[in-house]
């Protein structure tokens, strides 16, 4: 399916694979401009696809007067790769990765494109401590777009907290914990590590290598 695809795609990194022609014409045939650059192809096809995994609605006609456009600032925004790859934690895959995302975005100066921010503050009102984490990082544009929705309203209304720190950790015994947490430069070890004294067939092992994996495409994500 055209979801798994994108999904697949994400984790594995545009330098490894395009999405297959099927999944284009699929896109194209939802109205997504396929000839644009490939990260923005597969943030918009993943941001389309995943609302149609919900339950569908009908929207209802707008009846109001149009608010002021937000001012629009040149800003450091992170790049259409990250915000996949935040979009999937969002989601619930590698959600572990959510603090040192932030505490990379925080080190870069970076803000979040705009186009992720309503995924975002959906689930920042379940999540206080997501919030807490996104907040800074969300440009004058999604201050803005807070105030357009009253469900989103109430995360203006929220006190101000700092989000926990985010530490590297220098050893653990806790093999998933330090395969989220290791210093970025191990990252290549552990992974050689595990491909070649584990079992490929233990599951743990194969989750140890797909967090090592999806935190080593977030992180070259994060740098450009």
């Amino acid at each position: 399916m055209t979801w798994q695809e994108l999904v697949k795609t994400a984790l594995l990194g545009l330098e490894n694979g395009q999405l297959s022609e099927p999944a284009l014409d699929r896109l194209k045939s939802k109205g997504i401009e396929v000839k644009a650059e490939s990260t923005v192809v597969l943030l918009e096809g993943a941001t389309l696809f995943w609302q149609m995994q919900k339950a569908g609605f009908l929207l209802q006609d707008f009846k109001s007067e149009l608010p002021e456009p937000a001012n629009i600032h040149k800003k450091n925004f992170c790049s259409a790769e990250a915000s996949f790859h935040l979009e999937l934690m969002l989601n619930g895959f590698y959600k572990k990765a959510l603090p040192e995302f932030f505490f990379l975005l925080r080190q870069q100066n970076k803000i979040l494109l705009p186009e992720l921010l309503p995924a975002l503050f959906k689930s920042s009102l379940r999540n206080k401590a997501l919030w807490n984490l996104a907040r800074p990082h969300i440009g004058e544009r999604g201050k803005w777009l807070l105030q357009q929705n009253p469900e989103w309203q109430i995360l203006l209304k929220r006190e101000i907290e700092n989000p926990e720190i985010f530490e590297y950790l220098e050893s653990s015994k806790e093999p998933e914990e330090f395969a989220y947490r290791c210093y970025p430069d191990k990252l290549s070890e552990i992974r050689e590590f595990y491909e070649q004294h584990s079992n490929r067939w233990d599951w743990q092992t194969e989750n140890i290598l797909k967090i090592i994996n999806f935190r080593t495409n977030m992180l070259k994500t994060l740098e450009k």
